[in-house]
């Protein structure tokens, strides 16, 4: 699709590949699959999955009941999902890109590159945190509740999940 692109569907499955500006879906009991966008990312699902890669811009995705993968955004990403795990996988950094996740009841994962540089505020309960990148923390150490920076602490991180853990990895 040589513009931008917008998908409403209901009860069904939904894929969009090559789309040069802004994708947006809406939709329910469906997977949602999404391939190379050239611009922001928009989804809003209800009990339906949702897995999305080679994103340019920013990524905004609601969903319940079911996981969230997003692979390759270049933009700052905003996650909110109900029982249902959210993995975050190769962001790629041009400058600050903040970063929101919400879900419950499954694990969060979030990858960043190595010499990423955020503010984290994460927290759970009935989970634990874990990051392999080295953070310096404020505050008391808990395993439930973290506030730290990765790098310089260039750009926000708020990392929360009710009933599952949350690691930040490399």
């Amino acid at each position: 699709i040589h513009k931008a692109a917008s998908v409403i569907s209901q009860n069904g499955n939904v894929t969009l590949a090559d789309v040069a500006e802004d994708a947006s879906v809406k939709t329910s009991f469906g997977l949602v699959k999404v391939d190379r966008v050239g611009g922001n990312l928009r989804v809003e699902s209800q009990n339906g999955g949702v897995n999305a890669s080679a994103i340019k811009g920013g990524a905004n995705v609601k969903t319940s009941f079911a996981g969230i993968t997003l692979d390759g955004v270049g933009g700052s990403v905003d996650v909110d999902n109900q029982n249902g795990a959210v993995q975050v996988n190769s962001m790629r950094t041009k400058g600050c890109e903040p970063v929101s996740i919400r879900t419950s009841f499954a694990p969060l994962r979030v990858r960043i590159p190595s010499d990423g540089s955020y503010t984290v505020a994460a927290k759970t309960s009935f989970g634990k945190i874990h990051s392999d990148l080295p953070m310096m923390v404020s505050g008391s150490l808990t395993p439930d509740i973290v506030n730290g920076k990765i790098g310089s602490g260039a750009c926000p991180m708020n990392l929360i999940n009710q009933n599952g853990s949350i690691e930040i990895l490399k």
